[in-house]
């Protein structure tokens, strides 16, 4: 919370008609609205580099725009939905493809109506609430993701993947 400080000074006669100051500090609180930001931690932000839609980037905006204040939570209710095409110039059918793109890359989580910001690259709270965030069983949560690829690091075409069965 921000404060202001004021100094007044008032001066008057005392009983014997001198002159006399006195001084007066007022201070005023402030509010400081909390939910106006929203962090990035550029250590994490490798997945950033990987997005290859300029409307993906967009809609990711967008999202950190409604995250809640220490959670991270979205929930895209048709309205937002409606919001966010018109701010990004995407279609309302089109929202799905680039929100599940922004999910292979691990920058949100969930779905349908109601994603989670990746804390690990983006937070809208306090740095304490991100530290209690991952001491939680879900802030814990590690996911493995084994890709093929090919010698020059990208992903192996569908058609040339081998398939693997339990027996």
């Amino acid at each position: 919370m921000a404060t202001k400080k004021n100094l007044k000074i008032v001066s008057f006669e005392d009983d014997d008609g001198n002159k006399q100051f006195q001084t007066e500090t007022q201070y005023y609180s402030i509010p400081f609205k909390g939910d106006e930001f929203y962090m990035t931690y550029y250590k994490y932000m490798a997945p950033l580099f990987q997005i290859k839609s300029l409307h993906d980037v967009k809609v990711l905006w967008q999202l950190t725009q409604y995250a809640e204040f220490g959670t991270g939570i979205v929930v895209l209710s048709p309205e937002r939905r409606k919001n966010i095409a018109k701010i990004t110039g995407i279609g309302l059918n089109n929202l799905p493809k680039h929100m599940k793109s922004l999910s292979n890359l691990g920058l949100i989580y969930g779905m349908r109506n109601d994603y989670v910001l990746s804390p690990v690259v983006f937070w809208r709270g306090s740095n304490k609430d991100r530290a209690d965030f991952f001491e939680t069983d879900e802030g814990r949560r590690v996911v493995l993701e084994f890709r093929k690829v090919t010698d020059d690091g990208e992903e192996m075409p569908e058609n040339l993947r081998t398939t693997f069965s339990e027996e």
